[in-house]
């Protein structure tokens, strides 16, 4: 009878915390509850759909019932949202379509005019203002799935119940800075107007843009690129996608050319090195293409595609040295050339290596030291693939691989990873050898042609460029930086990765959209000036004031080109304007100079001849 007794007890009990704890739980959606699913799958004949059939159908109307088309946003909050009038850039509008609305154009294509939003140019910068539009090609619920997969499945007959999704649409304003034209600032509250008037839309967000300047080109398709979506490289494309200015010397096999994708980025008069310059494996020209492929027709683009490449041929392909190995006195050429011409980063997809018979590539004892001061003496930033042997290279028993086992502040030691974000199988590693990870493991690249991709590629050597790619678009935007500072603020801001921890000084993955952000002077703040008409006079477009004595000018130096600037009344602006700089003393070898406009310096070689204030940056103009 006791036991008879307490068990019913425990039945009490538990039945009362269970009623307990329904009583306070909060209210959720049937879609998400713990009763067994409703089984509403449908064709989309039963939908009322013609998979046949991507005309725009009438908006539909919400259904009071459904939760998933009940406007889930405050008006007044999302007007005062900090992040609509961003001091940098107008903001991407994130706009959730009711599932009546979804199932309804399920089959259509959002054009910007659907949501109210047309172009609209700012005078004199036809690359601005236009407005477009972002279908992110899914539908959203709990779980992700894409758009096309939910179209093939029905067009194939399949059931599928549409009532537990919803659709996402991005529309994102192509402006950097908002006093381009007040004009595009109404445009676009005029169509958060219409929006928020839309009963189908059920919530709108924003995000920031990073910079806003780019976005991702035509023909560029995430689910294609895992590897640049690993090191969230729209998010640096924000701020640029590499200056002409900027040339990465590419110490390698030499590249083939002419190549449709590569033309374009080819700096002719920097080539250098042994001939023919033709690339025979092609191994030089793979890794170029990683940083500078332009292919719209393969939907293939490298890191730093804007900018420039100059191919230093350092290996042969001889009976002597059959895969085309480096040579070390074709290496050690090549690196003084572009310390000679300027060049401001070297991709190394090589080495050497002392202390292993099984390993080809080796390097003489004297030579070492030789080539260590060879690299420290080159101003520039060296980038280097930290080789396929699966060794620590911080084992004090183990082979030593060169330029790898240098300590120099002005090298990078690149690993590589695969696409879980797990160490590539071969790659080699070190605590304090391998400064961070690449995607390097079954990745794509562009061969001879310029029209295909080539996938499945294994090896450090292709992680190394992302690295130098990434370097060439910190220096792109700003040229002020040194080797020092760009390899610091590379290895800063990696993503962490768990496996990587010990495997490396960093611990982590290349990011370029934080590396780039990182250096976003609006983000670090600027500093204070008084704007006096002796100098230059600018009258804001939001109040009309002219920027003279004694009115608050705050000035973020983004570059050596331009520089963006907060009026006391609140309005951001940026000059296009040239620095105009002066001469402001001498800091060691270099001379400083310092923008009249807005206090911004910049230190040059003391052998740049200046005959007028803005020379120095003759050079550097796009």
């Amino acid at each position: 009878m006791k036991k008879l007794f307490w068990t019913v007890v425990l039945v009490v009990f538990a039945i009362g915390v269970v009623l307990s704890m329904t009583a306070c739980a909060p209210e959720v959606p049937d879609t998400e509850s713990n009763q067994p699913p409703v089984d509403n799958s449908k064709t989309a004949a039963e939908w009322g759909l013609d998979v046949n059939s991507t005309a725009r159908r009438m908006f539909a109307a919400p259904d009071p019932d459904n939760p998933l088309d009940q406007k889930r946003y405050d008006k007044e909050a999302l007007l005062s949202d900090p992040c609509l009038l961003d001091s940098r850039t107008l903001p991407t509008v994130v706009v959730t379509l009711s599932n009546s609305e979804t199932i309804n154009n399920l089959f259509y294509d959002y054009q910007p005019e659907d949501f109210g939003v047309y172009n609209v140019l700012v005078d004199g910068l036809p690359d601005r203002g236009t407005k477009v539009i972002y279908d992110y090609l899914h539908i959203t619920a709990a779980n992700n799935i894409r758009l096309a997969t939910v179209r093939e499945k029905l067009q194939s007959g399949e059931k599928i119940d549409l009532s537990i999704y919803y659709r996402t649409i991005d529309i994102q304003a192509n402006l950097t800075f908002i006093e381009h034209d007040p004009l595009v600032v109404d445009e676009f509250m005029r169509m958060l107007d219409i929006l928020m008037n839309l009963d189908v839309v059920v919530d709108i967000d924003f995000y920031e843009h990073g910079g806003g300047w780019y976005s991702a080109p035509s023909g560029y398709e995430e689910e294609e690129n895992w590897e640049l979506e690993q090191i969230n490289i729209q998010e640096a494309w924000d701020y640029t996608t590499g200056s002409p200015s900027v040339t990465v010397g590419v110490l390698d096999s030499g590249v083939n050319l002419p190549n449709p994708a590569l033309n374009a980025a080819h700096n002719a008069s920097l080539v250098y090195g042994v001939e023919p310059y033709e690339d025979t494996i092609p191994h030089g020209t793979y890794v170029t293409s990683i940083m500078f492929a332009n292919s719209p027709t393969a939907g293939f683009f490298g890191v730093c595609y804007n900018a420039k490449f100059a191919s230093l041929k350092g290996s042969v392909n001889t009976a002597e040295y059959p895969k085309a190995k480096e040579r070390y006195d074709m290496v050690k050429a090549c690196i003084e050339h572009a310390d000679d011409m300027g060049i401001p980063i070297l991709n190394f997809s090589g080495g050497f290596v002392v202390g292993s018979s099984s390993i080809p590539g080796q390097i003489s004892p004297e030579h070492i030291s030789e080539l260590r001061q060879v690299i420290a003496d080159y101003d520039g930033l060296l980038v280097v693939g930290a080789g396929n042997d699966t060794m620590d290279l911080d084992d004090p028993n183990g082979a030593k691989f060169y330029p790898q086992c240098f300590d120099l502040p002005n090298m990078i030691v690149v690993g590589g990873s695969n696409s879980s974000k797990q160490l590539y199988y071969e790659s080699n590693y070190g605590e304090t050898s391998v400064d961070l990870f690449a995607p390097g493991q079954g990745v794509r690249a562009i061969g001879n042609t310029g029209y295909f991709t080539v996938g499945g590629l294994n090896g450090t050597s292709f992680s190394s460029p992302y690295v130098a790619g990434v370097a060439a678009l910190l220096l792109s935007y700003d040229p002020s930086l040194t080797p020092a500072q760009i390899k610091e603020i590379i290895m800063s801001t990696v993503t962490e990765v768990a496996a990587f921890e010990d495997l490396c000084v960093s611990g982590g993955l290349l990011n370029a959209g934080a590396a780039l952000a990182s250096i976003c002077r609006h983000d670090q703040g600027g500093t204070t000036t008084l704007i006096d008409s002796s100098t230059h006079n600018e009258e804001c477009s939001l109040c009309g004031e002219v920027f003279v004595k004694p009115h608050n000018y705050t000035y973020y130096h983004n570059n050596s080109l331009t520089h963006s600037s907060i009026c006391s009344c609140g309005h951001v602006g940026v000059s296009y304007q040239n620095h105009f700089f002066v001469f402001a003393g001498l800091e060691g070898t270099m001379q400083k100079m310092e923008c009249s406009m807005c206090g911004y310096t910049k230190l040059v070689s003391i052998d740049t001849p200046i005959i007028k204030p803005n020379d120095i940056l003759e050079d550097l103009k796009e």
